[in-house]
């Protein structure tokens, strides 16, 4: 499910909290499905599931930490540690960081504000889906290929990205979702992961040719999530079966 989700153990488990969805906050996810199908329940966030599907099947295998970053109509991002998705306090939200205005070529910062109804300057509300629409008047996937918008996409990507890699330190980055359908967004925000690190990270993966297979696309394309919710089912069978 998108997020943010309730995962800790208690009465409101599997619920969904504050949400820029309308209508969706505080809506029983779990509890409403487990009431009518009467079968073993598992729920994650979607990105938490796209992470997990890769780790077994896709391009995430082998790896002790990884992330998953979607960019469609929202902003999500899921991450796995030693095999299991990471849950603490809630679950990653990357999608709202909070973004600093960044530069153009003439030394000009970006006048959008965003499009978050919370934070307005956080990654989602600057490079998601309605928020390209809200800056353009355009659709994403109408863009084209060489539209500013993108370049500014690419470019607070490439800021998140970075803050991941030193926040996570995670062997691969997946990127997904509507947004990076536009092939030539990727490359950007590969270059643009590059620029923000400086060099500092000394792994040949956060080089030039190293980062072609290390900020990826995802092996699995769009059933990653699909994947990952065949993992969360096989889980909570087992957990049933015990």
């Amino acid at each position: 499910m998108f997020g943010p989700l309730e995962l800790r153990f208690g009465q409101n488990q599997g619920a969904l909290l504050e949400t820029p969805k309308p209508g969706w906050a505080d809506f029983p996810v779990c509890k409403y499905l487990a009431t009518r199908l009467g079968i073993p329940m598992a729920i994650d966030t979607d990105v938490n599931a796209a992470v997990l599907g890769n780790s077994r099947f896709g391009a995430a295998r082998g790896a002790g930490v990884a992330l998953y970053i979607t960019v469609g109509t929202g902003v999500g991002g899921g991450v796995l540690v030693g095999g299991e998705p990471l849950h603490g306090l809630m679950h990653p939200e990357l999608g709202h960081i909070p973004m600093p205005a960044l530069l153009d070529a003439s030394g000009h910062a970006d006048s959008f504000d965003g499009n978050c109804p919370y934070h307005g300057r956080c990654l989602e509300g600057l490079i998601s889906g309605p928020a390209l629409l809200r800056r353009t008047g355009i659709k994403g996937e109408n863009l084209p290929d060489e539209h500013t918008a993108l370049d500014w996409a690419a470019r607070y990507l490439g800021v998140g990205l970075a803050s991941a890699v030193l926040m996570f330190s995670p062997e691969v980055i997946i990127v997904g979702g509507g947004v990076m359908a536009k092939k030539t967004l990727l490359p950007k925000v590969r270059a643009a992961v590059l620029h923000c690190l400086g060099g500092y990270v000394s792994r040949v993966e956060l080089t030039v040719d190293g980062i072609q297979k290390y900020v990826i696309a995802p092996g699995l394309g769009t059933r990653s999530g699909v994947s990952g919710a065949f993992v969360l089912a096989e889980q909570a069978l087992a957990q049933t079966i015990r």
